[in-house]
């Protein structure tokens, strides 16, 4: 048995990145507007900026975001810049991956 060379055997590298999400009362899906300067999402952190899970590059324009949750809903304000927004999609529920 001494003969074997243990390894490390941390796998802290290969796990994925974490963001506490805090719950709150002061948010309603009724009162969502869009408005993110509210204090009840200036008291949460952003993500990590988002980037590419499959390559880890790091895109062109900034995606990130907060999440708050109450009892009912899971709520996420999130900043996507993006200086050419379009789309082609009308209908609510529409598959995007076809597009």
């Amino acid at each position: 048995a001494d003969s074997i060379k243990t390894q490390d055997c941390s796998y802290a590298n290969l796990y994925p990145k974490q963001y506490v999400c805090y719950k709150t009362t002061a948010l309603s899906a009724e009162a969502i507007n869009g408005d993110i300067t509210k204090p009840v999402w200036q008291e949460v952190p952003w993500t990590d900026d988002f980037i590419d899970i499959s390559t880890s590059t790091i895109p062109k324009f900034r995606t990130r975001a907060k999440m708050r949750w109450d009892d009912e809903h899971l709520y996420v304000a999130a900043e996507l810049a993006e200086p050419q927004v379009w789309g082609t999609l009308t209908k609510n529920d529409t598959v995007i991956f076809n597009d």
